[in-house]
């Protein structure tokens, strides 16, 4: 069965034991759900619902551009947000699985500006590394110029700014630290990472409309996707931010049906071997001897939210009036996008 939260969010919901919804009932369902949200001006962009390897539904609803009056379809790219750092981690558990990284590795042994000795490259993926926020370190940063992680790792460095705690006993979402799992990558393979991406899961998966956006808003090629916000009865301007050269946890564009194929890929076609699957759908475990605290994250190292029983991931991502959300249940095989 399919709803809409208070908040806008589709959900599936279990159907009774035994019950599968048909393909017509789950499409009318949902059409009217997103249609109704739509008219209510509480909802732009693109819904795509499959069910194993079948894509039931897939709509666009409202402007993509006005200025250029381009519609949002189910394959219009916008800004995933976080979504980016799913593809980030996924991107260190294939190097692990090749054998030319490790977990445990310290991240100063693939690169050694990384100014914190004690963090491993676990700590990255699970969010433990303690790295602050960009907004600590642009103030050091001029505003008007590019922003890359390597700068703001030459930051920290500079700066002498410690992590916010011992890395690996405490969990804060952590934006900088899969910027620096990217890059990771990167001089692992000697590839960037998007050309890395598109060779191991964009290509194999279909992914056409799926890249990496630009760091200067005035270089980017063809009709950009704009970020909204609905103002009274007309759409506003809220737009994403120029000079971002930092990429894995973010900065990433990618349609509703790309979204959807990345998120049914982990039960249909994995890019990663059972092993690599089995050990990333585990949350890391944390264990902070000052406080004597401790526990399961709640996120996986591979980073999807978990529910505590059964296999059923999501995870959302958001900038100014973008917001996409993935959710997969890999037991009876649906996806919403």
């Amino acid at each position: 069965m399919l709803m809409v939260t208070a908040v806008g969010r589709l959900v599936l919901l279990p159907a009774a034991v035994g019950a599968q919804p048909s393909a017509h009932s789950i499409v009318g369902t949902a059409d009217s759900l997103m249609l109704a949200l739509h008219e209510r001006g509480l909802f732009n962009g693109a819904v795509v619902l499959g069910r194993g390897e079948e894509e039931l539904y897939a709509r666009g609803f409202g402007p993509a551009n006005t200025e250029a009056g381009v519609p949002f379809t189910p394959d219009t790219p916008a800004d995933g947000g976080s979504i980016a750092k799913t593809l980030a981690a996924a991107s260190i558990f294939m190097l692990v699985e090749e054998g030319r990284l490790s977990l445990a590795d310290p991240v100063r042994q693939h690169l050694p500006a990384y100014p914190h000795e004690s963090t491993r490259v676990r700590h990255l993926i699970a969010n433990t590394a303690g790295l602050p926020g960009y907004e600590a370190l642009d103030a050091f940063l001029p505003a008007d110029q590019v922003k890359t992680t390597t700068r703001y790792l030459d930051v920290l460095r500079e700066q002498h700014i410690k992590p916010a705690f011992a890395p690996g006993t405490r969990f804060r979402y952590d934006n900088l630290a899969f910027d620096v799992a990217a890059l990771l990558v990167e001089r692992v393979t000697g590839k960037a990472w998007d050309e890395f991406l598109r060779e191991r899961v964009f290509s194999p998966l279909r992914m056409e409309a799926t890249f990496l956006r630009p760091a200067r808003l005035a270089d980017w090629s063809g009709v950009r996707t704009i970020s909204y916000r609905q103002m009274g009865d007309s759409l506003a301007l809220y737009d994403v931010f120029d000079n971002e050269g930092f990429y894995g946890g973010s900065n990433l564009y990618l349609s509703a049906r790309d979204l959807s194929r990345w998120s049914r890929s982990f039960y249909a076609h994995p890019v990663l071997g059972d092993s690599a699957l089995a050990m990333g759908r585990e949350p890391p475990v944390l264990n902070d001897p000052a406080t004597g605290t401790g526990g399961p994250s709640g996120l996986t190292l591979l980073s999807w939210y978990y529910p505590s029983e059964g296999r059923r991931f999501h995870y959302p991502g958001s900038l100014q009036g973008f917001w996409s959300y993935a959710y997969r249940d890999e037991d009876r095989r649906y996806t919403i996008a």
